[in-house]
């Protein structure tokens, strides 16, 4: 977390922001401090955004409550307001469905902050149309992490107050500037988009006065807050005050006037159509970091294969080409496709992509984490037979077909009825709705029939990757496996295949 505010010595009050937010990070001051008691914890600044003067509109709403103090802004033309009334937050997403000209009801991936009377601009370019909503039909919220904000479900209905001017594609960008927060006294200065607008909070009391003065943004660091942070080794050379999102953000170096941009890095998610491949938290910034013919450059923010985090990062080390898109590299990562045991030195995954003879890999995370070093790299796929399948048969029902294909050589079950066969082809079965079932669904035909008979949930298998030691843990189907182990401190450790 860092310091809210410019705080003098002898202060016992400290407002500080939270760790799990921000747009902007800065340098703060190294760790010459004391360490303090918290005496007393009020409410954290848990809401922060970025805005568009009485009223903003903003990204996220949340944790901005009416007659709290709010901030704007960072630097010089910081200032401090009172919430009067909170609004809806801003929508970005795209149409579910195409939708026709003369339509005046459309779908799409996510209306869950959506009013009627809200005016959305639906596609860009000479397409670009503003229409009104007049009826909420029904409503969706699309998860964090579908690609072009998809939804899971059928698509949010909206109806128009008038008819469509255009035809429209399936994708196409939809945007809600949402109803905003208000707030008094109105702005001294100007903001522009992306400017930092936080929830200032209660702030903690502490034990004793403060004995140095520290500004804005300086790091506090909590050294018992072991689940959160930067938490490896070496210690880090430079603590930031100001905590980054893990969904979009920006982060700036400047030279020492603050006015000169040397380098940065703008990120965010993957948005169908749109002009710097997502959300863009700071499009000054992503112009000049990218191909300018084409609106700049965001790095996107690498979806994981099970939940745990992946990462990207420049490669090799300085490669600097002032181009967001291609500058990064991302982490490999795969995930198991047969669950592994204690002792085994072998591994199925889904996918080979990026993995290397000689890469260290790191499988699972957290508790259950371990690293191992990559022997040999065979062929992928990892699943269980469906329905026994009597010798002298071609067809295998199973349990998922995932990472199978023609030609590949595959082996069936353990000791007595273990055997070997060619993949003649793979049939993936169409996909349902609702729970799982316990019948297969999916097929892998052999060239040559079966010579054995083979129960329920035996395992059949690509050939995988082959470990240097044995796994020291049990490791479930799904886990995630990431290459490119993080080297704070040493160069990044990507790989680049020819």
């Amino acid at each position: 977390m860092y310091a809210m505010s410019n705080c003098p010595a002898a202060a016992r009050k400290l407002p500080v922001s939270p760790i799990n937010s921000s747009n902007w990070t800065r340098p703060g001051p190294k760790a010459a401090s004391r360490p303090h008691i918290i005496r007393s914890r009020g409410r954290t600044d848990v809401g922060r955004t970025t805005h568009f003067f009485l009223r903003i509109k903003f990204q996220r709403q949340d944790g901005f409550e009416v007659g709290q103090k709010m901030g704007i802004d960072i630097g010089g033309n910081y200032e401090v307001t009172t919430v009067t009334a909170v609004g809806k937050a801003a929508t970005q997403t795209t149409l579910f469905e195409a939708a026709v000209s003369g339509a005046t009801h459309i779908k799409v991936a996510d209306n869950a902050s959506m009013t009627v009377g809200d005016i959305l601009t639906v596609a860009t370019g000479t397409h670009k149309e503003l229409v009104r909503i007049k009826t909420i039909v029904n409503v969706v919220s699309a998860p964090i992490g579908r690609p072009g904000g998809m939804s899971a479900g059928g698509g949010g209905e909206l109806e128009l107050a008038a008819p469509l001017k255009f035809n429209n594609m399936s994708g196409v960008d939809v945007s809600d500037r949402g109803t905003g927060i208000s707030f008094a006294p109105a702005t001294r200065f100007s903001h522009m988009s992306g400017d930092a607008v936080q929830a200032l909070g209660a702030g903690i009391t502490l034990d004793s006065p403060l004995i140095t003065n520290y500004e804005y943004g300086a790091p506090v660091v909590n050294p018992v807050a072991t689940m959160v942070g930067y938490q490896g080794s070496p210690a880090p050379n430079q603590w930031y005050g100001n905590p980054l999102s893990s969904s979009a953000g920006s982060i700036a170096l400047m030279d020492a006037t603050g006015v000169v941009l040397v380098d940065a890095m703008v990120y965010g998610s993957q948005q169908a159509n749109s002009s710097a491949n997502g959300p863009v938290t700071n499009p000054e910034i992503a112009t000049l970091e990218g191909d300018q013919s084409q609106g700049g450059c965001i790095v996107i923010v690498p979806r994981a294969s099970s939940g745990d985090g992946v990462s990207r990062g420049l490669y090799p080390d300085g490669l600097d080409n002032d181009n967001n898109c291609s500058d990064f590299l991302v982490q490999s990562f795969a995930s198991l496709s047969a669950a592994s045991s204690v002792g085994t030195s072998n591994i199925k995954v889904a996918s080979m992509a990026d993995f290397n003879v000689g890469q260290k890999i790191i499988i699972e995370s957290g508790a259950n984490s371990e690293t191992a070093v990559i022997k040999t790299i065979g062929t992928t796929g990892g699943t269980t037979v469906g329905t026994a399948t009597q010798a002298g048969t071609k067809a295998i029902p199973v349990a998922s077909a995932e990472g199978f294909s023609a030609g590949q050589t595959i082996t069936i079950d353990s000791d007595a009825n273990l055997e070997s066969a060619v993949v003649a082809s793979v049939i993936s079965g169409r996909r349902r709705f609702g729970g799982r079932t316990t019948t297969p669904v999916d097929t892998i035909t052999v060239a040559m029939p079966l010579a054995n008979l083979h129960n329920v949930g035996a395992q059949v298998s690509g050939s995988g990757i082959a470990l240097t030691t044995p796994l020291t843990k049990a490791h479930e189907n799904g886990s995630q496996i990431a290459g490119n182990i993080p080297t704070p401190g040493a160069p990044n450790q990507y790989v680049k295949k020819p």
